[in-house]
């Protein structure tokens, strides 16, 4: 399959996604949008075994490659009351999840909720993102903390 939504691909809710024509969600992603909508921008692709949860939008521009078995969640479980099991307590929403335009993710990340990833970043695999990448940033461990830049990289090879 080259674009598209792959047969084996599960979405809750059809109606909360907004895929563009030539994005593609690959085999076995699981896009839980009963509580908020999904969209994938033109030339981006979420990979096999990636799992998108919201309880507020994700938001995927242009070109962006998510690796295989990634999570993004845009909500929690209120980890803080002590009157209840956490499956049952409220959740909390801190913000959307934004991908900008360009960016990559390796495999086996997280995204947690309210980030925003800037144009043209890196996430390393088997990162957890729990604060805003800026633009052309490279970050990577757990949690994700700067670890280059793409810039400097460029400007680096423009010198040799």
């Amino acid at each position: 399959m080259r674009f598209g939504l792959a047969p084996t691909a599960l979405v809750t809710q059809p109606g909360g996604l907004t895929l563009a024509d030539d994005a593609l969600i690959s085999e076995f992603a699981v896009i839980q949008n009963n509580r908020g909508p999904v969209t994938v921008g033109p030339r981006s692709q979420i990979n096999y075994h990636c799992v998108l949860l919201t309880g507020e939008p994700i938001r995927i521009g242009a070109d962006c490659l998510i690796g295989p078995g990634c999570v993004l969640a845009s909500g929690n479980h209120d980890h803080t009351q002590l009157d209840r099991p956490m499956r049952d307590a409220p959740g909390i929403h801190q913000g959307p999840i934004t991908l900008e335009d360009d960016v990559w993710i390796g495999a086996n990340c997280t995204l947690t909720t309210g980030v925003t990833l800037g144009t043209g970043c890196v996430v390393a695999a088997n990162s957890c993102v729990t604060q805003d990448v800026p633009p052309f940033a490279i970050v990577g461990g757990v949690p994700a903390k700067p670890i280059g830049h793409r810039k400097q990289q460029e400007s680096k090879r423009a010198a040799a």
